[in-house]
């Protein structure tokens, strides 16, 4: 455990080494019971590193017709950026915790919403992103030793070397996974991480867009806990940052999502009453896309 003297005396971390999931809270209800934010989080204001999370279109439905289950459809843009070049978002993972409207909780005799993440975009299954390429060389040194005999008696020896040396190119690619967790059989946890592609030293893609299709029980309120967690340049000393990152760790309000609300957002030609074809990857995984993320297959580790 670090003590007051290396605080004091400073030391090398990744900035967000910190989960930024506990301590002040960062973006506020205004009012309490604002209803589907636009802003979900934005930080580092006074910071040369920048992390939004925007609330880009939520709406409410139903599967498969009017008498099915309820639905949301929600979309949320990202964008992280750094101001310093030599020091860049190497990775980052985020995600959302679905669960009851908790400011009615008086109420015990209102239906329970249960939302349930039953698909969401991208990286459903683990991808490579943006590919680079490099040029690696492999040397490699020969040896030959020659003896010569006259009358079977060995002469001397005489050796030849030299080196051989080989080139190839070598595919890097930066990684893009996601999850869920569960609780009593109810998905009520989606997650994303990027990782980034660390033999080139370059950055996380800095802009991408997140899609969740959420199945509930009912049209009541329900919310969303959001989280996220970067990493970002290393050699920064805490007693430099402790003011804007690691001292001042940071919670969001809860987004409140109410289904008799209108849609926000452009989603042109989604219907809300068959959010249920939705399902199918290819459909969400199309709203989710964003220009410069190119994704180039399933890859893992």
């Amino acid at each position: 455990m670090l003590s007051q003297e290396d605080f004091a005396r400073g030391f090398d971390r990744d900035i967000f080494e910190a989960s930024l999931d506990e301590g002040v809270i960062r973006e506020r209800n205004d009012p309490l019971d604002e209803v589907q934010r636009s802003v979900i989080t934005d930080r580092g204001a006074t910071s040369d590193y920048k992390v939004q999370a925007l609330l880009r279109a939520c709406i409410h439905g139903n599967m498969a017709g009017e008498t099915s289950s309820p639905a949301s459809l929600i979309l949320v843009d990202y964008q992280l950026q750094s101001l310093k070049s030599d020091k860049v978002f190497t990775a980052v993972t985020t995600g959302f915790t679905f669960s009851e409207y908790l400011g009615n909780l008086s109420n015990e005799t209102k239906d329970k919403s249960l939302p349930t993440v039953i698909a969401y975009a991208p990286f459903e299954r683990p991808v490579k992103l943006n590919q680079s390429t490099a040029t690696e060389g492999t040397t490699q040194n020969a040896q030959m030793t020659l003896e010569p005999e006259v009358g079977g008696i060995k002469i001397g020896s005489a050796g030849f070397g030299g080196e051989k040396t080989s080139s190839h190119e070598q595919k890097y690619f930066e990684q893009g996974r996601a999850g869920r967790h569960f609780d009593h059989g109810r998905a009520h946890v989606v997650w994303w991480n990027l990782v980034s592609n660390k033999s080139q030293g370059s950055e996380i893609t800095p802009q991408f867009r997140v899609a969740m299709l959420v199945e509930r029980k009912s049209n009541a309120k329900f919310q969303a806990d959001f989280k996220i967690a970067a990493k970002a340049g290393v050699g920064y000393k805490v007693q430099e940052i402790k003011d804007k990152w690691l001292y001042k760790t940071a919670i969001d309000d809860p987004i409140i999502f109410d289904p008799s609300k209108g849609p926000v957002g452009d989603l042109e030609g989604i219907d809300p009453l068959q959010l249920g074809k939705l399902k199918k990857r290819e459909r969400l995984e199309s709203l989710s896309f964003v220009p410069g993320l190119e994704m180039l297959g399933e890859g893992g580790n």
